[in-house]
């Protein structure tokens, strides 16, 4: 594996450990969250979007993956990693 694809999916593995220690759901196969890698990046794009300034990120963040679900643009058992990973990089 090149060096580029390694720090490309150690981010994804470590928001697969969170899910998986952190919460009360469980990871997913690595393979598989890379693969749907882009589905989470568009909840993160599209919470950035719609947020405001004093909105709450996580109900923000569940809102959109929500939708993503049920339009089928985000696969359901990503829901939480995608809730997760939108918290992660807004509420720093």
């Amino acid at each position: 594996m090149e060096w580029d694809e390694v720090q490309r999916q150690i981010p994804i593995a470590t928001l697969n450990i969170a899910i998986n220690k952190f919460t009360e759901h469980e990871a997913v196969e690595h393979d598989f969250l890379v693969e749907r890698w882009p589905e989470i990046g568009s909840v993160l794009w599209n919470a950035e979007l719609v947020l405001k300034e004093h909105d709450d990120v996580e109900a923000v963040a569940r809102s959109v993956a929500d939708n993503a679900v049920k339009y089928e643009m985000l696969h359901h058992s990503l829901l939480e990693h995608a809730v997760l990973h939108v918290r992660h990089h807004l509420e720093q």
